[in-house]
C-alpha cells in the first residue's frame, strides 16, 4: 500500500502532467506513493496521456470521468480510489509546489497538524508567479466571501493544495471552524517550509469541533437506551414499503413514533418539515449507532425512498407541509401509479386520463404493478392531461386511495406473497391542489422520482442493509471446514471472495455517487448505472446462496427448514423482478449511454 496517494483534478492539463509526475517523483524520493489523475474528459487529450504514463509507471493511475464535471466531485472520487492513509490533493499546472508534500506529510503524520494547507498567505509566502495583477485582488475578495459564506476561518480557504488523513477525506464532514493563522502567529512548521510557491500552512481541527460528534453521538446512545424496545433488537423495518400490510406490535409503534418525533427517521431532511435536519456527519453517526445497538430506522417506505425527496423538491409549500411531516412521522403509506398494461418499459404510452373538470380531475384508467397498493393510504401517479403530445401531456397527481372509484387487486406472485396489484380508476375525483408541478410537467418529475427509485434499488440506498451476514459466515454453517477455519472447498470459496469484493466495490462505488450528487444537488442519471449493477449483483448472491445451502437452499415449506432459509428461497424468486421494475435493464442501458456517456442516438 502506498504511503500516500497524490490526487490531481484535471482539465485539459496534457502538456503539463509528465513534468508534473517527474516532479512528484523526486520530491517523494525514498516514499511509496501513488499519482491519481482525475480527468473531467479534456478534449486535449489528458487522460491519453495520463494513460500513456500509467504504463510505464506504476505509481501512475487515471479515472477518466465522462458525463460528469466538477472539481469537488474530482475530488471525492480520487480520494475514494486510493487506500493510502495520506492522501494530498494538488494542481497539475505547477503552480504548486510538490517539495512541501513531504513538510505536510511529516506535519499530519506527526500529530501536530489535522490537516496541512500550502497558503499563499502564510508568512513567507510568494504570489508573485501568478502572471496577473488583479489575480492576488480577485482571489482575495473570494477568500472573504468563502469565509462569510462558510463560517470556515482559513486564511487562504480558496488553497488547492492541502493534505489530509485518507480515512478523514473519505469520511462524512461537518463544517469545521479553523483557527484564523492570517491574525496569529505561523506554526513552527511553516518556519522549515519552502517558499518558492508558499509557506506551508498546518491547522488543527477546534477541539469543539471534534467534541461536537462526541456530544451528538452520546445523545444518539442515550436516546436509543431509553427508546429502542430489547425485543425489538436485530428485528428489521416490517412495513418500510410494499413488503406487508402486517399490523405494528405495541412495541413497533413507540420506536415509531420516538424516531418520528426526533425526526431521525428522515435525518437530513429540513427540520420545518419534520425532518431531523442533521448533516450528513451527524446522519452518519445515528446509522451507526443504530447499527451497534441492533436498532433499524422504523421509518421508510416510498414516501421516505421516492415520494418525499421529489416532493420537496417540486411540491408546493402548501403540499410539503400537508404530505412531509406525517412522511416523516411514518404514518403515511404511499404506493406508486406508473405503470400500465400497454405503458411499461415505454411508460410515457400511459393512456390513464385526468379530465380538467374545474375545481377537480376525474381520474379514469387502470395502473398495474402497483406495489403495495392494497396497503397504501395515498398514491403519487403520473396521468394524461393531454392527449396531444406524449410527453408533455402528461401531469404528476396525489391520490387518495380510499376515494370512491378506486379499486384494488392483489396480484399473486410465485414466490407466495402478492406485494403487486392492479389499481383501477373509474370516475375519480381529484382535487386541483393534488397537482404537483404544473399542468405538463409530470415527465420531469416522474423521471426525477425514478432516480431515486433506482439509486435506492441499486445497493446505494436499503438495499446494502438487507444482505445481512457475509456469505462466507452463511457457508461456514452450510459447507465443510478444514483445520485453520476455511472453508474446504476452494472453488466455492474463490466465487464467494470474488463476490464479496465486487459488491463491497459497488457499495462504495454507490456511496460515492450518492455523495456526489447530494453535493451537486440532488440525484443525477448515475443512478441507472448504480441501480442495473446493483440488481444484478443482487441476483448474483441469491443465486450463490442456493449453492451454499445446497438442498437446504430449495425448500419451499415444512418443518425440515428455517424461516431464514424459506425466506431466501421465496427472495431468490422475487429478485427476478429487479431487473424490470424501476426501469428493465435494457432502459437503463439506453439511459446510460445516452445521459451519461453522451452518445448519440444513432450511435
Amino acid at each position: 500500500m502506498p504511503e500516500i496517494a497524490v490526487i490531481l483534478p484535471t482539465l485539459n492539463e496534457r502538456e503539463n502532467l509528465a513534468p508534473m509526475i517527474a516532479r512528484i517523483d523526486a520530491a517523494l524520493a525514498g516514499l511509496d506513493w501513488e499519482a491519481i489523475v482525475v480527468d473531467d474528459d479534456s478534449p486535449d487529450g489528458t487522460a491519453d496521456e495520463a494513460r500513456t504514463l500509467a504504463r510505464t509507471n506504476r505509481r501512475v493511475s487515471v479515472i477518466h470521468r465522462v458525463g460528469r464535471r466538477g472539481l469537488a466531485s474530482a475530488v471525492i472520487e480520487g480520494v475514494c480510489a486510493t487506500a493510502a492513509p495520506v492522501v494530498a490533493v494538488m494542481d497539475a499546472d505547477h503552480q504548486h509546489d510538490p517539495k512541501l508534500l513531504v513538510d505536510m506529510l511529516g506535519a499530519v503524520k506527526a500529530g501536530d497538524a489535522d490537516v496541512a494547507v500550502a497558503s499563499r498567505f502564510a508568512e513567507g509566502a510568494s504570489m508573485e508567479e501568478w502572471g496577473r495583477p488583479d489575480r492576488e485582488k480577485l482571489s482575495s475578495v473570494a477568500n472573504m466571501l468563502a469565509r462569510k459564506l462558510t463560517g470556515v476561518e482559513l486564511s487562504d480557504p480558496m488553497s488547492g493544495f492541502f493534505l489530509l488523513p485518507g480515512a478523514t477525506a473519505r469520511a462524512p464532514s461537518t463544517p469545521t471552524r479553523f483557527p484564523n493563522r492570517r491574525n496569529s502567529p505561523p506554526p513552527p512548521l511553516s518556519d522549515k517550509l519552502s517558499t518558492d510557491q508558499g509557506a506551508n500552512m498546518a491547522t488543527q481541527l477546534e477541539p469543539e469541533a471534534r467534541d461536537s460528534a462526541d456530544v451528538f453521538r452520546e445523545e444518539v446512545r442515550q436516546f436509543i437506551a431509553e427508546n429502542f424496545p430489547a425485543e425489538l433488537k436485530g428485528k428489521g423495518l416490517s412495513m418500510a414499503g410494499a413488503e406487508g400490510g402486517a399490523k405494528e406490535t405495541p412495541a413497533q409503534k413507540a420506536w415509531r413514533e420516538a424516531m418520528g418525533e426526533r425526526g431521525w427517521g428522515t435525518p437530513t431532511w429540513p427540520k420545518e418539515y419534520g425532518g431531523g435536519g442533521l448533516n450528513r456527519k451527524q446522519a452518519a453517526i445515528l446509522n451507526e449507532e443504530l447499527a451497534r445497538a441492533g436498532a433499524y430506522n422504523p421509518i421508510g417506505g416510498m414516501g421516505v425512498m421516492m415520494f418525499g425527496p421529489t416532493l420537496l423538491e417540486y411540491g408546493s409549500e402548501a403540499q410539503k407541509q400537508e404530505h412531509i411531516p406525517p412522511i416523516c412521522r411514518g404514518e403515511i403509506r404511499w404506493c406508486q401509479g406508473y405503470s400500465e398494461p400497454n405503458a411499461g418499459s415505454d411508460l410515457a404510452n400511459l393512456q390513464t386520463m385526468a379530465e380538467d373538470k374545474g375545481d377537480h380531475y376525474l381520474v379514469n384508467g387502470q395502473k398495474t404493478w402497483t406495489s403495495g397498493g392494497q396497503w397504501a393510504d395515498k398514491c403519487f401517479a403520473i396521468v394524461r392531461t393531454d392527449r396531444s403530445d406524449k410527453h408533455k401531456g402528461i401531469s404528476f397527481l396525489l391520490i387518495d386511495m380510499d376515494s370512491p372509484g378506486v379499486e384494488v387487486r392483489p396480484i399473486t406472485m410465485i414466490s407466495g406473497t402478492s406485494p403487486f396489484c392492479e389499481t383501477f380508476f373509474t370516475d375519480v375525483k381529484v382535487p386541483k391542489e393534488n397537482l404537483v408541478g404544473e399542468e405538463g410537467q409530470g415527465w420531469t418529475i416522474g423521471k426525477r422520482l425514478l432516480q431515486h427509485e433506482r439509486t435506492n434499488i441499486s445497493g446505494g440506498g436499503s438495499l446494502a442493509r438487507l444482505m445481512g451476514q457475509s456469505l462466507g459466515d452463511i457457508a461456514k454453517k452450510y459447507q465443510p471446514t478444514g483445520a485453520d477455519g476455511e472453508l474446504a472447498d476452494a472453488v466455492l470459496r474463490d466465487k464467494i471472495a470474488d463476490f464479496e469484493i465486487r459488491w463491497n466495490s459497488f457499495l462504495l462505488t454507490a456511496r460515492r455517487a450518492m455523495e456526489e450528487s447530494k453535493a451537486a444537488g440532488g440525484v443525477s442519471e448515475i443512478s441507472s448505472v448504480l441501480k442495473k449493477l446493483g440488481t444484478k449483483l443482487s441476483q448474483e448472491r441469491s443465486e450463490l446462496l442456493i449453492e451454499i445451502r445446497g438442498l437446504q437452499g430449495l425448500g419451499w415449506e415444512g418443518d425440515g427448514f428455517s424461516d431464514g432459509e424459506l425466506e431466501a428461497v421465496r427472495a431468490w424468486l422475487f429478485g427476478k423482478a429487479t431487473t424490470i421494475y424501476g426501469g428493465s435493464t435494457e432502459i437503463q442501458n439506453n439511459i446510460i449511454a445516452k445521459r451519461v456517456l453522451g452518445m448519440l442516438d444513432h450511435q
